[in-house]
């Protein structure tokens, strides 16, 4: 367990269910969960800021991997908030974007706010500030998804033909695996949506890369 881990504590005790653990804005776990599941502070994992050194190799693996046992074992950070710091997204209001099998769009704060109707996830940064994570759950998946559909593996040549972004009447919403951000709902599913006779396969593969975006 560390600071990265993400909860997004309810003062609505009727909505509890949608709450973790953790307490993100002060760092701590929530007195205000840990009695709604009837625990204690002493049920729960010591919190560790991602950067922070917990321990150092165990002697029977160093002996095995043949490596050093002084090596240190830091508490470690989820993977958006690891590659942010990869990629230089740490300090107030630095963004990026990754498209993976998910899509998200990562900001870096040095202030916890808690957003309206929890439409973007609130963080711990591994820098030990904190991050606003908007999620899309089917990003190239969703394009991976098409490609089944097409029976094809030639993206290059499925994405030459089109035209340019932007100018398709078809739309694509990609809610393949339900959505996270900004509607957070299990249940969401993707749709087409301006199918006619006259609709082509490259503006239905335009659509999903623009229904992603």
């Amino acid at each position: 367990f560390n600071c990265a881990l993400t909860g997004r504590l309810s003062t609505d005790l009727s909505d509890a269910s949608g709450a973790l653990l953790l307490d993100v804005a002060n760092k701590t776990w929530s007195t205000q969960m840990l009695d709604i599941c009837d625990l204690t502070v002493d049920n729960v994992p010591r919190l560790y800021e991602s950067y922070e050194v917990v321990g150092h190799l165990d002697e029977s693996v160093a002996q095995e991997l043949g490596l050093n046992s002084s090596i240190q074992v830091v508490a470690g950070a989820a993977d958006n908030a690891a590659a942010a710091i990869g990629a230089g997204t740490v300090g107030d209001g630095m963004c990026n974007i990754s498209i993976g099998t998910s899509g998200t769009v990562f900001v870096a704060s040095d202030q916890f706010k808690e957003g309206e109707n929890n439409a973007v996830h609130n963080f711990v940064h591994a820098d030990g500030t904190y991050h606003f994570l908007g999620c899309m759950l089917s990003a190239a998946s969703a394009l991976d998804w098409w490609m089944k559909i097409l029976e094809s593996t030639d993206y290059e040549q499925e994405q030459r033909v089109i035209g340019q972004l932007g100018e398709s009447n078809i739309l694509f919403l990609p809610y393949l695996m339900g959505e996270r951000s900004p509607h957070n709902d299990a249940n969401a599913r993707g749709a087409y949506l301006g199918l006619s006779m006259s609709t082509t396969r490259q503006e239905m593969t335009l659509a999903v890369l623009e229904g992603v975006t």
